[in-house]
């Protein structure tokens, strides 16, 4: 670290993310220093704006994003990777825990193929599919004519009238047991 002054707080915030979630911190911080001492480390340097902003959009941990920007410094067509990988993220719940099982795939070299799996629930593609389909089913869209409309709202009152008449056959049945408590 002597011969790194100019860097040295950037350095050593690389350091501490990066060994924060390390399953063998000693090893990590042994590689770290080899990458030091053969002037590879860049540290938090290696974060430039477009990866800066992938994580932001992809809501990405801090560790996930140093971890992304360390690889993709090694990789031919990292432009194109991040644009793969985006689609990926779009689909999980879970960005930053997906990040890290690719980042396995992407240090040995692999390729980043396409999505073959559906939208997880809570993701931004979920969510974009579920702001379709109420669009899609909303009755005041042109082209939608008005007694279509007007169905739709009967059934709603009906669907009110159903969910009334529950509510007050769990009511009864709450004061029924109360009842039979007191008994007791």
């Amino acid at each position: 670290m002597k011969k790194r002054t100019a860097t040295f707080e950037e350095d050593m915030q690389a350091l501490w993310i990066g060994l924060d979630g390390a399953r063998n911190p000693s090893g990590m911080l042994m590689l770290k220093i080899k990458d030091m001492m053969q002037g590879t480390f860049r540290g938090m340097s290696a974060l430039d704006k477009e990866v800066q902003d992938f994580a932001k959009r992809y809501k990405l941990d801090t560790q996930a994003a140093v971890k992304l920007a360390e690889v993709l410094d090694k990789r031919e067509d990292a432009a194109g990777d991040l644009v793969k990988i985006g689609k990926h993220l779009e689909r999980s719940n879970k960005p930053s825990a997906l990040m890290m099982m690719l980042l396995r795939d992407l240090r040995e070299g692999k390729p980043v193929k396409d999505p073959e799996y559906a939208a997880a629930i809570g993701s931004k593609m979920h969510e974009k599919e579920i702001d379709k389909t109420l669009r899609d089913k909303n009755p005041w869209n042109k082209g939608r004519s008005r007694s279509r409309g007007n169905r739709q709202r009967e059934r709603s009152r009906g669907d009110r009238r159903d969910r009334d008449r529950d509510r007050r056959d769990r009511s009864r049945d709450r004061d029924r047991d109360r009842d039979r408590d007191r008994r007791r």
